[in-house]
């Protein structure tokens, strides 16, 4: 029978409790704050994120694609553009984060809750492709949410290239680690996560609490940058990516053990 009807029910009840709706909510948040900001300048930044700004754009300007020519024609559009880059961004990893572990315990969490998983075991379906229906689609999903944080942020970035050096800017490596390579680790370590834990736990309080360490991580980062600096803070984020895609891959071969069909309909 195949993954299809696995896939249909999950796009169905992700439509019918409205999430398209937060993720497109998600987006507007950072086009409605980042649009704010290009308007008015970095006055509406707290203080912190106007120093570490116009730190960040000083110490290394070139990691923001721009030479020091440049940011001294664009003024405290600079500023803006810095934290839209190194401060904005964090948004980007916390939605697709939080997305992610949303759903993957929407998707086996609730219906183990709910009593719905004995009854999608019981049709024709095997138990990899009911599994593997799920997983494809908590992805998708994932995948979406990036995509729309991602696009909005890079849209205001662009536009306030535009609008204050009148060219395309190129995405910088910094850039392409902290809005992508970032944000799709901690992703794959937010469903690996959240599908051992949608098992083993029954509390849901548990459930939300174990979603912290996704949230404070970056928002550690993002704070200790301005201790650290920005080529520190570099490094930092490229190793969050590379250990939340180890520690997603571990946990994925040991959820191997306790991952199976008596697990999602036993009390």
């Amino acid at each position: 029978m195949g993954i299809k009807p696995v896939l249909m029910k999950e796009v169905w009840q992700y439509f019918a409790n409205k999430q398209l709706a937060g993720l497109l909510a998600n987006a507007v948040i950072i086009l409605v704050i980042g649009m704010l900001l290009i308007v008015s300048g970095p006055k509406y930044l707290t203080s912190y994120s106007k120093q570490l700004a116009m730190e960040q754009i000083s110490e290394s300007p070139l990691v923001f694609g721009l030479s020091e020519n440049e940011v001294a024609k664009m003024g405290e559009d600079a500023i803006t553009f810095a934290a839209l880059i190194s401060q904005l961004s964090v948004v980007v990893i916390l939605v697709s984060a939080l997305s992610s572990y949303a759903s993957i315990v929407s998707s086996f969490f609730n219906e183990k809750l709910n009593k719905t998983m004995e009854i999608l075991f019981s049709s024709p379906l095997s138990e990899s492709e009911i599994l593997l229906g799920k997983l494809l689609s908590t992805v998708f999903f994932s995948l979406l949410s990036w995509g729309f944080a991602f696009a909005s942020l890079f849209f205001l970035i662009q536009y306030l290239h535009l609008k204050a050096l009148g060219s395309i800017w190129h995405p910088t490596l910094y850039f392409i680690i902290i809005t992508v390579f970032v944000p799709f680790s901690m992703m794959m370590f937010s469903i690996s996560t959240g599908l051992v834990v949608s098992v083993k736990i029954k509390s849901s309080e548990l459930i939300n609490l174990m979603s912290l360490p996704l949230v404070l991580t970056p928002i550690i980062i993002s704070f200790a940058s301005a201790k650290l600096g920005l080529n520190r803070t570099f490094q930092i984020y490229l190793l969050l990516g590379i250990c939340s895609l180890v520690a997603s891959l571990i946990i994925a071969m040991l959820g191997k053990r306790v991952i199976n069909r008596l697990a999602f309909i036993t009390n």
